[in-house]
């Protein structure tokens, strides 16, 4: 019974994908009609090789590379040397300090937009990849946290050992704590490519030139003004998420693994 509940939830929520999947498939006229029930060609494939020429697919793929890439070590370096800190270290007002960095959690992003806008104007950062990159090497307020909760959940008497053997607090950040924390660093590095993968609200804003583009601006460009061809739509849609499937299946047993000890920490 509960494989059977299960099954069908995961059609359901698969449903989307499918739709798109068969989508890429359909000529333009079967793709305008956005019916479910017309069956696509397997073999009609012209799709694929036009949508991407059409995006200039080579160039934005180089792009957007460029960004996950900083992010993702940006992200990886800042936030788990903080995180490190304030699971382990100990200084005035941690709490404070570590309650002050949860809450800009709760800014949106919307309000600190145009000052950020005006602020990476006035530096000549804009139509450049580094509003887009240099602040995730100032951390990630929720993936300090959830290393946080990963570092609190290791064995203090790793750390005594440590120190009695003269080992510095950077040497047992990076000698002890590092190697085991795979899961949870994985996890924020998924973290971290998918949200950089699809950002859209990012490049949009600071990327004015055709060349600097990313994946997610192309695609969006095939939603036209007062016609959309969904069928090279859909065609670009499922290279552009294949990556992150690919990432996911691959990392999904840390993924997963890094979740649930992050969720388990805390003393």
């Amino acid at each position: 019974m509960a494989f059977t509940a299960l099954a069908i939830g995961a059609i359901f929520f698969a449903a989307p994908f499918l739709f798109m999947l068969a989508t890429s498939f359909k000529t333009l006229s079967q793709a305008d009609k956005m019916s479910p029930f017309e069956w696509p060609n397997p073999f009609y494939a012209a799709n694929y090789p036009l949508a991407l020429s059409q995006m200039n697919f080579w160039l934005l793929l180089r792009n957007t590379l460029v960004i996950v890439y900083a992010n993702v070590v940006g992200v990886l370096v800042s936030s788990s040397i903080v995180a490190y800190g304030f699971a382990r270290m100990r200084f005035p007002l941690k709490g404070m300090w570590f309650a002050l960095m949860l809450s800009t959690m709760m800014l949106p992003q919307t309000a600190v937009l145009l000052p950020l806008y005006a602020f990476y104007r006035d530096i000549g950062w804009v139509n450049t990849f580094l509003p887009l990159t240099i602040p995730s090497f100032f951390g990630s307020a929720y993936h300090i946290f959830l290393l946080r909760q990963f570092f609190m959940s290791l064995p203090s008497e790793l750390e005594d050992a440590a120190r009695i053997d003269g080992c510095t607090s950077f040497g047992i950040f990076r000698q002890i704590f590092l190697p085991l924390s795979q899961p949870a660093l994985i996890t924020v590095a998924i973290f971290t490519f998918m949200f950089s993968w699809n950002n859209l609200f990012g490049p949009l804003i600071y990327l004015r030139t055709p060349d600097k583009y990313t994946l997610a601006i192309g695609l969006a460009q095939f939603n036209g003004l007062y016609s959309t061809q969904y069928g090279l739509l859909m065609a670009a849609s499922i290279v552009i998420v294949s990556p992150l499937l690919v990432v996911f299946f691959m990392a999904q047993k840390y993924f997963v693994k890094g979740i649930v000890l992050s969720g388990l920490g805390g003393r």
